[in-house]
């Protein structure tokens, strides 16, 4: 037997003995500001989704719809979790007394650190949405890692909750391959689109502008009925916890605009 999270054999020297086992997968959604506040949070449980994951938010700032998504989330009795986007240029530890104060009233059953920021340029809402745009260059492989794993340790040592780190493979390669040297500490939340059609329950716009129609959520779930392993592109060693397979190209009952949909891998307790 094999540990799914860290590929050990038999026993698992981090998650414990014997080793996990894989039970299934969860349907969940990971929602920010950009999700304009029409989603219907008990249509969501109702269609089988378990669990929500928000924005809490970036730089300096709380998302400004991070309250309204957590507390719409507990109300409808789905699971909570929230993720920070790491701000190479903003101290980490700054980053992280922000993120404190905008999680506590809400029990949250996760962290995530998401990191994909590669470049400075950056776009920054103030509580009105006023788009600003600020230019700092490239940033360098240590800046971003050293952003990255400064919240993620943080963290890890303030929750009992799991923390992990939201990224696509390709970003690590490209911009941050250090992350390889303790990205298994951490649950991985993957991004990876095998298409990248927009589909949508708005038939006449669907076929105004090309897209994909489907009928519902039984309709567009049968694409990803089973998550596949072996042709998603994965760090070396490493297996995806949470993977998110649209990237804002869904429009279903429920979710107001289009959502970011993902499978949760279910551990047997």
């Amino acid at each position: 037997m094999n540990c799914p999270i860290c590929n050990a054999q038999m026993v698992c020297p981090v998650h414990g003995a014997p080793a996990p086992v894989e039970t299934g997968f969860e349907l969940w959604v990971d929602v920010a500001y950009s999700d304009d506040g029409a989603i219907d949070y008990k249509g969501l449980k109702r269609m089988g989704v378990k669990g929500l994951v928000g924005k809490i938010g970036q730089w300096n700032w709380k998302d400004a719809l991070w309250d309204k998504h957590a507390a719409g989330a507990l109300d409808a009795g789905l699971a909570l979790e929230g993720y920070w986007w790491s701000t190479p240029a903003y101290n980490h530890l700054q980053q992280v007394d922000i993120l404190e104060k905008a999680i506590k009233p809400y029990p949250l059953q996760g962290l995530w650190v998401d990191v994909e920021q590669s470049h400075g340029q950056i776009a920054i809402w103030n509580k009105r949405h006023t788009r600003q745009l600020f230019s700092m260059g490239k940033f360098s492989s240590s800046q971003i890692n050293t952003a990255a794993l400064g919240i993620a340790s943080v963290l890890d040592t303030l929750h009992t909750v799991p923390i992990g780190i939201y990224t696509r493979t390709s970003f690590i390669l490209e911009f941050c391959p250090s992350m390889l040297l303790w990205l298994k500490q951490y649950r991985l939340w993957l991004s990876a689109y095998l298409n990248t059609h927009i589909y949508t329950i708005d038939k006449a716009y669907a076929e105004q502008k090309g897209f994909t129609y489907v009928t519902g959520w039984e309709d567009y779930l049968q694409h990803y009925a089973s998550p596949p392993n072996s042709v998603l592109a994965l760090p070396k060693g490493q297996q995806w916890d949470m993977w998110q397979f649209t990237g804002d190209r869904v429009k279903l009952q429920y979710t107001g605009s289009y959502m970011d949909l993902n499978y949760r891998r279910v551990l047997a307790q």
